[in-house]
């Protein structure tokens, strides 16, 4: 079996990838689960990929390498139930020093079974750009230390989204990451395209076929939880309630031009917004990340319900209460707009705890 441990930051596309991986896997006769992780417990990615029909179960409440027992337990399970060929475990997108505390445990636990195990660290190219120019980010430097962490460490390193560039500014940036790490195995990749992804998955079979020693990483865990700590959870779920059935996609699409807008006035600096909407018979993930302005329009399709159900991940480096406050406000401002009546439930906002992880092997 393959286990391809997939981290990255917020909003660097791991989902979408994973999910582009399992559709070719599945069409290619093979047996595909995947493991979420967060720190909070709902995921819009453990439904997503439910929706999808993609085997999936999560490690919720904190980073793999704080839950080293749920991910072994999860990992287990899978392995009994759907005896996969390959799983995907998406590490939390505030996660890093996972040679040490997951990937090297995991060897050691399973030295006698023929499981491989990879590392890829995924980057939105926009975001690596700006942090490798030395340019501003639209996050502290506090948050910018675990950035760097994550991308120190990759095994393979995928600067993702490279439809978003222009073709030089892409080349521009995958030169620059080659420069400053020599050798890293680097990839330019856009995860919407399935031959792209296809690469990827070579890529991965080769690495699982020929496993490298990858090594522990000096890191700084004060420096590390304050740059967890700067960053806002926030998990919750609406409910929009119409008079009759109706098309929920303007009233979906006013919303999240809403929060935008004032993720912008706010100079907020988000890690993602994902949303799962359902109305009806139709169900639609919809993803907003920093430097987005409307590609998240296409992802909402016509809506038609009288209910439009929305289960909200927002990440986003802010006070968590003050977080919640606008997301709450945008969204009974949009009911009363659509008059359409507005439920809150299963809210949870927060910081990450410090880190501690179960076992680290350096």
């Amino acid at each position: 079996m393959q286990l391809h441990i997939v981290g990255g930051f917020l909003g660097s596309g791991k989902t979408t990838a994973i999910a582009a991986a399992c559709k070719t896997l599945s069409s290619r006769k093979k047996t595909v689960g995947v493991i979420t992780n967060d720190q909070g417990k709902y995921l819009v990615d453990t439904s997503f990929f439910d929706n999808q029909k993609i085997s999936a179960v999560q490690v919720a409440g904190g980073c793999f390498s704080c839950n080293y027992d749920d991910l072994m337990e999860k990992t287990d399970r899978l392995s009994r139930t759907i005896q996969p060929d390959v799983i995907f475990a998406e590490a939390a997108g505030a996660s890093a020093d996972i040679v040490a505390t997951v990937i090297k445990p995991l060897r050691d636990v399973w030295k006698d079974r023929e499981i491989s195990i990879t590392l890829s660290v995924f980057a939105d190219t926009r975001l690596f750009n700006q942090w490798i120019s030395g340019d501003e980010t639209p996050f502290s430097q506090k948050v910018m230390y675990l950035y760097g962490k994550q991308i120190e460490e990759a095994g393979l390193l995928i600067l993702n989204k490279r439809d978003l560039l222009s073709p030089g500014r892409g080349r521009l940036a995958l030169d620059d990451a080659r420069g400053r790490y020599p050798r890293k195995n680097i990839r330019l990749q856009n995860s919407l395209d399935i031959l792209q992804v296809d690469s990827w998955l070579d890529e991965l079979e080769a690495m699982s076929n020929k496993p490298v020693d990858l090594l522990s990483l000096p890191i700084d865990y004060n420096w590390y939880a304050a740059g967890k700590a700067a960053l806002a959870w926030l998990d919750t779920s609406f409910e929009f309630q119409a008079e009759g059935t109706t098309d929920m996609r303007p009233l979906a699409v006013d919303w999240i031009t809403s929060l935008d807008r004032e993720f912008r006035l706010h100079s907020i600096g988000v890690g993602h917004l994902k949303l799962m909407l359902q109305a009806g018979k139709t169900e639609a993930k919809v993803s907003l990340t920093a430097g987005d302005a409307v590609s998240w329009r296409r992802q909402i399709p016509d809506m038609r319900g009288k209910t439009l159900r929305a289960l909200v991940n927002a990440r986003a480096e802010y006070d968590p209460s003050q977080l919640h406050d606008l997301v709450t406000k945008a969204a009974r401002s949009v009911a009363e707009n659509h008059q359409c009546q507005m439920e809150e439930k299963d809210t949870e906002a927060f910081r990450p705890g410090f880190p501690k992880p179960k076992r680290r092997m350096m």
